[in-house]
């Protein structure tokens, strides 16, 4: 009698943890496009005070790393920074197809003109990035409420039923 009471609080729990997944997802995605309008802004403003390279910004840029993962193995491509390379990194991290475009070209087109074609460049992405980041705000603001409540009720419903 007992483990079948284990067995259902089991149960219940993955349940439960499904909507708290669901939600910690949106949060992760809306964080992401965050941190890229960030790291926009960063690199806007060192490619134009600073100068430097941009492998060298990139490589300064690691309090971005928790939230842009790929960041690190991008800069590592200094020598082989090609757009097959740059599409290779990003189709394996979860995005959608039409964000992984996005992405792939808004990473191999940095560095390919002189500084004021790459700040309109980069201020050009950056406006997507923001509209990017306010859908996925909105889309989280939404959901995570009802993921959490509805997982919640359905690990009750399911606990009622199995008891």
């Amino acid at each position: 009698m007992m483990i079948r009471y284990i067995g259902i609080l089991l149960v219940v729990c993955c349940i439960a943890s499904i909507g708290f997944i669901s939600s910690a997802e949106l949060n992760r995605r809306q964080k992401f496009w965050y941190t890229l309008i960030l790291l926009s802004e960063r690199l806007k403003s060192d490619i134009r005070f600073r100068q430097e390279c941009l492998f060298t910004i990139l490589r300064r840029s690691t309090d971005f790393q928790k939230n842009i993962p790929f960041i690190t193995q991008l800069y590592d491509l200094e020598s082989d920074f090609t757009v097959a390379n740059i599409r290779k990194i990003i189709d394996s991290q979860n995005f959608s197809g039409e964000e992984k475009d996005l992405l792939c070209s808004f990473f191999a087109g940095l560095g390919k003109s002189d500084i004021k074609g790459q700040l309109a460049f980069i201020e050009m992405y950056l406006s997507e990035f923001k509209f990017r980041h306010k859908t996925e705000r909105e889309n989280f603001l939404q959901k995570t409420k009802l993921y959490k409540v509805l997982s919640l009720l359905a690990s009750a419903a399911v606990f009622i039923v199995l008891i």
